[in-house]
């Protein structure tokens, strides 16, 4: 690491190069002295890469490589894939003038511990960047040299890993709990649980914190049906009676009799109504001029995932989706549907879905490599996780859709769930953006003059309860995140 000198020492340094340079003998021929500056135009880089090597990897010249000449450092502030070995890298440097010399320098790699080398575009002299790098630049008049840093970053970690920390695991709220469900309501988590003698509400701000206000509510519900809205929390009663609350206190009958709950879409409620043996789609407050239709043969009428509601490029409305469940006629769905506001329509064009019931399904990110480049961008990413198949048993697997949710696949291997994970059916999961802080530790990502970056907004999944395979609730919750989004972003 490069010491830095106190101003008054460097004004005393100044002085002294200065009066050397002014003072003349009689015998000295030298019309000048070599000044150790930071100079940005006769020694100024103004491009740096590393040259293509497809044994080291795909589109190596590609890699952006920021140049800090305030605090002379060169370094890529996008890291290469973990386990990229950078022990035989080819630079190319572009400068502002010509100039003299550039010289490296590495000392302590691990490879070729201590060497030296006179840079020469035309020459492949290779360099181990796993030691520390110096780039000397000589003006062209041998007046000025520059001293820069040289940095090849390397992850030390895969970073589209999906990872669940299992010092992030917190116990749920509850004693002798036999069912459970959460939604996410007015920045609050909250769970209604049957316990061994009551129904009691919990509700907090942070699961990670572990701390849950409680209240018993008043009515026997049904648990599975618990929802919420922007403006309410819903749950039917055994009977299938709707009732609606703004605080969990005060509960009110809606006036509605539906067969199951399927989620909350803006400030309406979805549902489906049971008359005799037909099942029709119905909302709650109906919008004026609503008719109610019968469901589609292939529609789940229950056991579907949750519904999760996202704006998107391709639909002029937010799109709620939802994923499974059990069909009128008793048969598992392996399709997803969406509603757009007005209709529902199945969404999922493929087959490579099983059919589950009571999978839980989130939207994320993963990111996906720009054609002919080492850069990646950010991706929308429908995963699907949990449940239970047709012959009763717990999905293990977790897939995925980049095209919102039309195609499916497997998701890559770094965003299964772990083995510490247990099988699981009927789980929540919530994507929720909390802000993360920079620390002195990190090294800034950016280059000047730009702002730079001390706090950010991360989105981390929250993954709540479900049942094991034996029926048994969960109570715990994991949290998990994309290793990337947690890295300080670039600008």
């Amino acid at each position: 690491m490069l010491k830095k000198l106190p101003l008054y020492l460097l004004l005393v340094c100044a002085a002294v190069m200065v009066a050397t340079s002014c003072k003349k003998n009689d015998d000295d021929t030298s019309s000048s002295t070599t000044v150790y500056s930071n100079s940005r135009t006769t020694t100024q880089v103004m491009k740096f890469y590393i040259k293509a090597n497809a044994d080291v990897m795909e589109n190596l010249d590609s890699v952006f490589f920021t140049i800090d000449p305030d605090r002379s450092i060169i370094y890529n502030a996008d890291s290469l894939p973990v386990n990229t070995k950078v022990t035989g890298l080819v630079p190319s440097v572009t400068f502002a003038s010509s100039v003299r010399s550039v010289v490296f320098s590495v000392t302590g790699g691990t490879a070729r511990k201590d060497t030296t080398f006179t840079y020469r575009s035309t020459v492949n002299d290779s360099i181990d960047f796993t030691g520390f790098v110096t780039m000397a630049v000589t003006s062209s008049d041998g007046t000025s040299v520059h001293n820069y840093e040289v940095k090849v970053n390397v992850h030390k970690v895969n970073p589209d890993s999906l990872v669940w920390p299992q010092q992030w695991r917190r116990s749920l709220p509850g004693n002798g709990v036999s069912e459970r469900k959460t939604v996410f309501y007015s920045g609050r988590f909250v769970t209604l649980a049957k316990e061994e003698s009551q129904y009691m509400l919990y509700a907090t701000g942070s699961p990670l914190q572990g701390t849950w206000e409680s209240q018993p509510m008043p009515f026997e519900p049904a648990v599975e049906s618990f929802s919420s809205t922007t403006d309410n929390l819903y749950v039917l009663d055994k009977n299938g009676n709707l009732f609606e609350s703004s605080n969990g206190l005060e509960w009110n009958a809606a006036g509605v009799t539906w067969y199951s709950v399927l989620g909350g879409y803006g400030s309406r409620l979805l549902g489906v109504m049971r008359d005799g043996d037909e099942f029709l789609y119905d909302e709650y407050p109906r919008p004026d001029g609503y008719i109610t239709k019968m469901v589609d043969a292939n529609f789940p009428v229950r056991d579907a995932s949750q519904l999760v509601e996202m704006d998107n490029t391709w639909s002029v409305h937010a799109q709620a989706l939802l994923a499974g469940g059990t069909t009128a006629s008793g048969k598992n769905s392996a399709a997803v549907w969406g509603y757009d506001g007005k209709l529902w329509a199945q969404i999922s064009r493929d087959n490579k879905l099983p059919a589950l019931r009571n999978a839980t399904l989130l939207c994320y990110y993963s990111y996906k490599k720009r054609t002919g480049t080492a850069r990646s961008f950010k991706n929308p990413t429908w995963l699907v996780m949990g449940g239970r198949t047709t012959d009763g048993l717990l999905n293990n697997k977790v897939y995925a859709s980049t095209d919102q949710c039309i195609t499916w696949g497997d998701a890559a291997t770094s965003m299964q769930l772990p083995a510490y994970v247990v099988g699981f059916w009927g789980a929540q999961a919530f994507v929720i953006e909390e802000d993360v802080s920079a620390t002195s530790a990190q090294a800034p990502r950016f280059a000047a003059p730009v702002q730079p970056v001390t706090s950010w907004k991360c989105p981390y999944v929250y993954l709540l309860g479900g049942y094991g395979q034996d029926g048994t609730p969960l109570d715990y919750m994991w949290r998990g995140v994309l290793n990337r989004l947690m890295f300080k972003p670039l600008y």
